[in-house]
């Protein structure tokens, strides 16, 4: 079963940000729960691998490599996944991964983003749609 955001949200969102389909990139998602966000990246970007919660940072690694992933989006409700965000961009770095990051989330804000070394921030699913809409036509 599709997630549900995705089946209601699919039709608003292709309209308002267009139904192309960027096979080229891929897009991982890594999410707390947030399902909206899910639903609308589903909407615009022809691949998503959602990877559920508390995922290892090698775990992350380990599949971006495999599928060879361009855009990790990593999100957290909760201070404590800051720590968490940092370790999984560190890991990204060191294994020599080319991909962008986007974090998001209730405590990301641009100063978490620049200490964290991800590559943009967002507090709304509509501004990680756009900018990984963006990254993946790159």
């Amino acid at each position: 079963m599709k997630n549900l955001s995705y089946t209601f949200l699919r039709p608003a969102a292709e309209e308002a940000l267009g139904t192309s389909r960027y096979s080229p990139k891929k897009l991982v998602l890594i999410h707390t729960g947030v399902s909206l966000g899910v639903g609308l990246v589903l909407s615009v970007l022809s691949y998503v691998l959602d990877l559920g919660i508390d995922v290892a940072p090698a775990t992350i690694v380990e599949r971006a490599k495999a599928e060879n992933i361009k855009i990790v989006a990593l999100s957290g409700v909760l201070t404590l996944a800051l720590d968490s965000m940092k370790a999984t961009v560190d890991a990204l770095k060191a294994a020599g991964l080319d991909c962008k990051v986007i974090i998001g989330g209730a405590p990301v804000s641009a100063e978490a983003c620049k200490n964290i070394g991800a590559d943009e921030w967002a507090h709304s699913p509509a501004k990680t749609v756009t900018v990984c809409k963006q990254w993946a036509s790159e």
